[in-house]
Protein backbone atom coordinates (compact mmCIF):
# COMPACT_ATOMS: atom_id res chain seq x y z
CA UNK A 1 0.00 0.00 0.00
CA UNK A 2 1.08 3.57 -0.63
CA UNK A 3 2.95 5.45 2.08
CA UNK A 4 2.25 9.08 2.88
CA UNK A 5 4.84 11.87 3.02
CA UNK A 6 5.41 13.23 6.54
CA UNK A 7 3.55 16.50 5.94
CA UNK A 8 0.60 14.66 4.44
CA UNK A 9 0.47 12.08 7.24
CA UNK A 10 0.42 14.88 9.79
CA UNK A 11 -2.40 16.75 8.10
CA UNK A 12 -4.47 13.59 7.65
CA UNK A 13 -4.11 12.61 11.29
CA UNK A 14 -5.30 16.07 12.22
CA UNK A 15 -8.35 15.99 10.02
CA UNK A 16 -9.35 12.34 10.47
CA UNK A 17 -9.20 12.18 14.26
CA UNK A 18 -9.84 15.38 16.19
CA UNK A 19 -7.21 15.99 18.81
CA UNK A 20 -4.99 13.10 17.63
CA UNK A 21 -2.00 15.37 18.01
CA UNK A 22 -2.20 17.97 20.75
CA UNK A 23 1.46 18.84 21.26
CA UNK A 24 2.75 22.26 20.33
CA UNK A 25 5.55 20.74 18.25
CA UNK A 26 3.10 19.01 15.93
CA UNK A 27 0.98 22.14 15.65
CA UNK A 28 4.00 24.26 14.78
CA UNK A 29 5.05 21.72 12.15
CA UNK A 30 1.66 21.91 10.49
CA UNK A 31 1.62 25.70 10.43
CA UNK A 32 5.13 25.91 9.00
CA UNK A 33 4.26 23.44 6.25
CA UNK A 34 1.06 25.13 5.12
CA UNK A 35 1.53 28.80 5.93
CA UNK A 36 4.93 29.52 4.37
CA UNK A 37 3.55 32.13 1.96
CA UNK A 38 0.78 33.53 4.15
CA UNK A 39 2.65 36.75 4.88
CA UNK A 40 2.45 37.67 1.20
CA UNK A 41 -1.36 37.28 1.24
CA UNK A 42 -2.40 38.78 4.53
CA UNK A 43 -5.94 39.59 3.39
CA UNK A 44 -6.62 36.85 0.85
CA UNK A 45 -4.63 33.74 1.81
CA UNK A 46 -6.06 30.45 0.60
CA UNK A 47 -4.57 27.10 1.73
CA UNK A 48 -4.03 25.58 -1.71
CA UNK A 49 -1.28 23.22 -0.52
CA UNK A 50 -3.40 21.93 2.36
CA UNK A 51 -6.34 21.38 0.01
CA UNK A 52 -4.03 19.52 -2.37
CA UNK A 53 -2.84 17.21 0.40
CA UNK A 54 -6.35 16.40 1.59
CA UNK A 55 -7.35 15.52 -1.98
CA UNK A 56 -4.17 13.44 -2.34
CA UNK A 57 -5.04 11.58 0.85
CA UNK A 58 -8.47 10.73 -0.56
CA UNK A 59 -6.88 9.42 -3.77
CA UNK A 60 -4.49 7.28 -1.73
CA UNK A 61 -7.41 5.82 0.22
CA UNK A 62 -9.00 4.82 -3.09
CA UNK A 63 -5.77 3.19 -4.30
CA UNK A 64 -5.34 1.34 -1.02
CA UNK A 65 -8.93 0.10 -1.27
CA UNK A 66 -8.15 -1.44 -4.67
CA UNK A 67 -4.92 -2.99 -3.33
CA UNK A 68 -6.76 -4.43 -0.32
CA UNK A 69 -9.37 -5.97 -2.62
CA UNK A 70 -6.65 -7.74 -4.60
CA UNK A 71 -5.04 -8.99 -1.39
CA UNK A 72 -8.30 -10.31 0.04
CA UNK A 73 -9.24 -11.93 -3.26
CA UNK A 74 -6.21 -14.19 -2.89
CA UNK A 75 -7.01 -14.98 0.76
CA UNK A 76 -10.78 -15.50 0.86
CA UNK A 77 -13.26 -17.74 -0.88
CA UNK A 78 -15.39 -15.92 -3.53
CA UNK A 79 -18.61 -15.48 -1.44
CA UNK A 80 -16.76 -14.08 1.58
CA UNK A 81 -14.48 -11.94 -0.58
CA UNK A 82 -17.42 -10.33 -2.35
CA UNK A 83 -19.21 -9.57 0.93
CA UNK A 84 -16.12 -8.13 2.59
CA UNK A 85 -15.35 -6.02 -0.49
CA UNK A 86 -18.89 -4.61 -0.41
CA UNK A 87 -18.52 -3.77 3.27
CA UNK A 88 -15.18 -2.00 2.72
CA UNK A 89 -16.68 -0.09 -0.20
CA UNK A 90 -19.60 0.99 1.97
CA UNK A 91 -17.28 2.30 4.69
CA UNK A 92 -15.10 4.06 2.12
CA UNK A 93 -18.12 5.83 0.63
CA UNK A 94 -19.19 7.13 4.03
CA UNK A 95 -16.61 7.36 6.83
CA UNK A 96 -13.55 8.02 4.65
CA UNK A 97 -15.44 10.35 2.33
CA UNK A 98 -16.87 12.47 5.13
CA UNK A 99 -13.47 12.71 6.83
CA UNK A 100 -11.82 14.28 3.79
CA UNK A 101 -14.59 16.27 2.20
CA UNK A 102 -16.14 17.75 5.35
CA UNK A 103 -12.79 19.49 5.87
CA UNK A 104 -12.79 20.74 2.27
CA UNK A 105 -16.36 21.96 2.62
CA UNK A 106 -15.45 23.91 5.75
CA UNK A 107 -12.48 25.51 4.00
CA UNK A 108 -14.74 26.58 1.13
CA UNK A 109 -17.29 28.09 3.50
CA UNK A 110 -14.57 30.03 5.33
CA UNK A 111 -12.65 31.30 2.30
CA UNK A 112 -15.77 32.97 0.90
CA UNK A 113 -15.48 35.67 3.56
CA UNK A 114 -11.73 36.42 3.24
CA UNK A 115 -8.33 34.98 4.15
CA UNK A 116 -8.18 31.54 5.74
CA UNK A 117 -6.21 31.92 8.95
CA UNK A 118 -4.42 29.45 11.20
CA UNK A 119 -7.11 29.64 13.86
CA UNK A 120 -9.73 28.75 11.23
CA UNK A 121 -7.95 25.49 10.47
CA UNK A 122 -7.37 24.89 14.19
CA UNK A 123 -11.15 25.14 14.64
CA UNK A 124 -11.75 22.66 11.81
CA UNK A 125 -9.24 20.26 13.37
CA UNK A 126 -11.09 20.38 16.68
CA UNK A 127 -14.39 19.46 15.00
CA UNK A 128 -15.59 16.01 14.06
CA UNK A 129 -16.81 15.54 10.48
CA UNK A 130 -20.50 15.85 11.41
CA UNK A 131 -19.76 19.07 13.30
CA UNK A 132 -18.00 20.45 10.24
CA UNK A 133 -21.06 19.83 8.08
CA UNK A 134 -23.36 21.44 10.63
CA UNK A 135 -21.01 24.46 10.75
CA UNK A 136 -21.14 24.70 6.95
CA UNK A 137 -24.94 24.75 7.06
CA UNK A 138 -24.87 27.54 9.66
CA UNK A 139 -22.37 29.54 7.61
CA UNK A 140 -24.06 28.97 4.22
CA UNK A 141 -27.79 28.32 4.82
CA UNK A 142 -28.54 27.68 1.12
CA UNK A 143 -26.32 24.61 1.34
CA UNK A 144 -28.49 23.18 4.09
CA UNK A 145 -30.49 20.88 1.84
CA UNK A 146 -27.35 18.94 0.90
CA UNK A 147 -26.11 18.80 4.48
CA UNK A 148 -29.47 17.54 5.73
CA UNK A 149 -29.48 14.76 3.15
CA UNK A 150 -25.97 13.69 4.13
CA UNK A 151 -26.76 13.70 7.84
CA UNK A 152 -29.77 11.48 7.24
CA UNK A 153 -27.76 9.05 5.12
CA UNK A 154 -24.86 9.04 7.58
CA UNK A 155 -27.19 8.18 10.45
CA UNK A 156 -28.40 5.18 8.46
CA UNK A 157 -24.77 4.24 7.80
CA UNK A 158 -23.99 4.26 11.53
CA UNK A 159 -27.01 2.08 12.21
CA UNK A 160 -26.11 -0.33 9.40
CA UNK A 161 -22.53 -0.77 10.63
CA UNK A 162 -23.23 -1.04 14.37
CA UNK A 163 -23.11 -4.86 14.45
CA UNK A 164 -20.10 -7.15 14.74
CA UNK A 165 -18.01 -7.65 11.60
CA UNK A 166 -19.12 -11.27 11.21
CA UNK A 167 -22.77 -10.17 11.22
CA UNK A 168 -22.02 -7.42 8.70
CA UNK A 169 -20.20 -9.84 6.38
CA UNK A 170 -23.24 -12.11 6.45
CA UNK A 171 -25.59 -9.20 5.69
CA UNK A 172 -23.42 -7.87 2.84
CA UNK A 173 -23.35 -11.35 1.39
CA UNK A 174 -27.01 -10.86 0.50
CA UNK A 175 -27.24 -9.14 -2.88
CA UNK A 176 -30.37 -7.11 -2.15
CA UNK A 177 -28.94 -5.71 1.09
CA UNK A 178 -25.53 -4.97 -0.45
CA UNK A 179 -27.00 -3.24 -3.51
CA UNK A 180 -29.18 -1.03 -1.31
CA UNK A 181 -26.16 0.03 0.76
CA UNK A 182 -24.12 0.74 -2.37
CA UNK A 183 -26.89 3.02 -3.63
CA UNK A 184 -26.92 4.86 -0.31
CA UNK A 185 -23.19 5.38 -0.68
CA UNK A 186 -23.67 6.81 -4.15
CA UNK A 187 -26.40 9.11 -2.87
CA UNK A 188 -24.08 10.30 -0.10
CA UNK A 189 -21.28 11.02 -2.58
CA UNK A 190 -23.70 12.84 -4.88
CA UNK A 191 -24.90 15.01 -2.00
CA UNK A 192 -21.31 15.79 -0.99
CA UNK A 193 -20.44 16.75 -4.56
CA UNK A 194 -23.53 18.96 -4.78
CA UNK A 195 -22.52 20.64 -1.51
CA UNK A 196 -19.01 21.38 -2.75
CA UNK A 197 -20.39 22.73 -6.02
CA UNK A 198 -22.79 25.01 -4.15
CA UNK A 199 -20.03 26.28 -1.86
CA UNK A 200 -17.55 26.80 -4.70
CA UNK A 201 -19.95 28.33 -7.19
CA UNK A 202 -18.90 32.00 -6.99
CA UNK A 203 -16.39 34.46 -5.54
CA UNK A 204 -13.20 33.51 -3.72
CA UNK A 205 -14.48 30.02 -2.98
CA UNK A 206 -14.68 29.31 -6.71
CA UNK A 207 -10.90 29.57 -7.02
CA UNK A 208 -10.33 27.24 -4.07
CA UNK A 209 -12.88 24.78 -5.48
CA UNK A 210 -11.03 24.79 -8.79
CA UNK A 211 -7.85 23.71 -6.99
CA UNK A 212 -9.72 20.71 -5.64
CA UNK A 213 -10.42 19.57 -9.18
CA UNK A 214 -7.62 20.90 -11.42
Amino acid sequence: MMMLPTRLRLACCYFSRAGFFSGKTHTATLWIAYWKDASDHATDYQPFVLVNDIVRYWRILLLNYVAKNAEKERELAPPNHKAERSLRSYKLRFSRCITCFSALARLLSITARGAVEKNDVAAIVSERPIQRLVAVKECVPQAGVHVDQMLQLYQAFLENTSNAKSTLIEAFGQDEFAHARVQEGRDFADAMFALLQELGRVGRAKELFRHMVV
